[in-house]
């Protein structure tokens, strides 16, 4: 299942790009004639008082939010108690707490627990980010969080970015994670910053490693939602942009390509 970050897509175009714009309707439904059956949303969307949102979100299979920092677990109360009108809040993903150049283990289990407490009465999945971390402090955090079915998010930009500068295989450092893969963020970059390109980009250098992510995914029997996190020219492109969507659905193809390649 292919889905979209709906942060990095503007409404419209620039010439009627204005606050209304922001809504999320027209973005749901140029997704979903792209294609897409799974949608990423940032914790503040949708609104209570927008009642289109809802109906258009019911056409998705799933729905994912993000949330990154401890003072946003109030925040996703409301948004738990607004998605239960639509059914489709299937995840909720959690970018790790950093302390001083570390990952703060503390503060991030901490956030996880409070995260997990409230979404396990709800049946909704709960997820944490890779970033750039060793896998042994995923594997610290699954002995200090006792959260049965935490799952993974695996960023293949945060990937990338890890692989080039540790010098290791991509399909080792992911069989090497603790936990189970339930959905990826799709983008490129140069290998020094998180770029966000779209995998035919000139810059990018994730293409010469996807066959070993692709099998490291497939050993750990990766079946979840694939998202596109991609920023087409290293700007949020809108809607009407035909050239910016249309490299959004090439680098869907791309990797659609080498995952139906035999291994």
């Amino acid at each position: 299942m292919y889905g979209i970050a709906a942060w990095n897509i503007r409404a419209s175009d620039k010439q009627e790009h204005d606050r209304a714009s922001y809504r999320l309707p027209l973005k749901l439904r140029v997704f979903r004639d792209m294609g897409f059956q799974a949608v990423s949303l940032s914790l503040y969307a949708p609104y209570p008082e927008e009642e289109e949102e809802f109906e258009l979100l019911r056409e998705y299979d799933a729905v994912t939010i993000h949330i990154s920092c401890p003072a946003e677990i109030e925040e996703l109360r409301q948004a738990v108690r607004i998605h239960r009108v639509t059914g489709r809040l299937r995840w909720v993903s959690f970018d790790a707490v950093l302390g001083q150049d570390c990952l703060d283990y503390e503060n991030t289990v901490r956030c996880l627990s409070c995260a997990f407490d409230l979404l396990r009465k709800e049946g909704i999945g709960l997820l944490v980010e890779n970033w750039t971390f060793e896998p042994e402090n995923f594997v610290l955090i699954k002995e200090k969080a006792d959260i049965p079915d935490l799952g993974l998010l695996i960023d293949i930009g945060h990937l990338n970015l890890y692989v080039r500068r540790m010098g290791k295989k991509a399909d080792e450092y992911i069989e090497a994670l603790p936990f189970d893969i339930r959905e990826l963020h799709l983008h490129d970059n140069d290998g020094v910053r998180d770029y966000h390109l779209p995998l035919h980009a000139r810059h990018g250098s994730i293409l010469p490693v996807m066959g070993d992510v692709v099998s490291g995914l497939k050993k750990k029997g990766f079946d979840g939602t694939v998202t596109l996190e991609v920023i087409p020219y290293g700007q949020r492109v809108y809607t009407k942009d035909e050239e910016g969507m249309a490299s959004i659905i090439r680098t869907r193809e791309i990797f659609e390509d080498y995952w139906n390649q035999p291994t």
